[in-house]
């Protein structure tokens, strides 16, 4: 550190004014550490390519006249999140996107965004993401095994999304839980199943090329 020399009141004044900078550069320094430190540069980009992901999935959107619920490409999105991520990152990416679509920017199914639509009738299957997602990631195994990673999916994932999402339904609308199910799930099931089988698929081709290089560390 230089300390500048002249007439001892603009010195002192000029003095400051580089300690500040210093300050702020050493500020800078140490959060970029503390980051670094937790998610590599490359964490960091496979964590905003399954936010973006979730985003743009969700305007894969077809309303159904039977039920509140959409179809959409968001099973995809989430199961691919945690199979392609570790489950802190899966988490990360996962909030991410939850506090984008809470902030009013449209990511939630449909185009819809903000709080209402956060804590609406469907809010149990957009909080169940970040339950299922770590889960899914923490559960798949080292392996890029493709049945293991859709059992786990389909097994394990799909039905956690369920119980969330119905639970949700039935105390947000007041109907039995049955009547949830019917409802919000049911219908749902068939499709769903082929989605995670597909994003196994997907994952397993990306983990053997794109990542194969790239070790998943958190």
């Amino acid at each position: 550190m230089q300390f500048i020399k002249g007439k001892p009141e603009q010195v002192q004044e000029e003095n400051d004014l580089l300690l500040k900078e210093e300050g702020s550069l050493s500020f800078q320094k140490e959060g970029s550490t503390q980051i670094g430190k937790k998610f590599s540069v490359q964490a960091l980009t496979r964590m905003s390519l399954c936010a973006a992901l979730l985003c743009v999935s969700a305007f894969i959107s077809i309303p159904l006249p039977f039920t509140t619920i959409p179809f959409t490409a968001q099973t995809i999105a989430i199961v691919l999140t945690g199979l392609l991520l570790t489950p802190k990152q899966a988490a990360g990416a996962v909030g991410v996107y939850l506090m984008m679509g809470a902030c009013g920017l449209p990511v939630f199914s449909g185009g819809a965004g903000g709080l209402g639509k956060l804590f609406g009738p469907t809010g149990g299957f957009i909080f169940g993401f970040l339950l299922i997602a770590p889960l899914i990631a923490w559960l798949k195994g080292n392996r890029n095994q493709f049945w293991r990673q859709a059992a786990v999916s389909v097994l394990i994932g799909l039905p956690l999304l369920y119980l969330c999402g119905a639970l949700w339904m039935m105390f947000s609308l007041k109907i039995p839980f049955l009547a949830a199910l019917a409802s919000g799930v049911l219908p749902f099931i068939p499709l769903d199943l082929l989605k995670c089988l597909l994003a196994a698929l997907i994952a397993k081709a990306l983990n053997q090329t794109v990542l194969r290089n790239s070790p998943l560390k958190s």
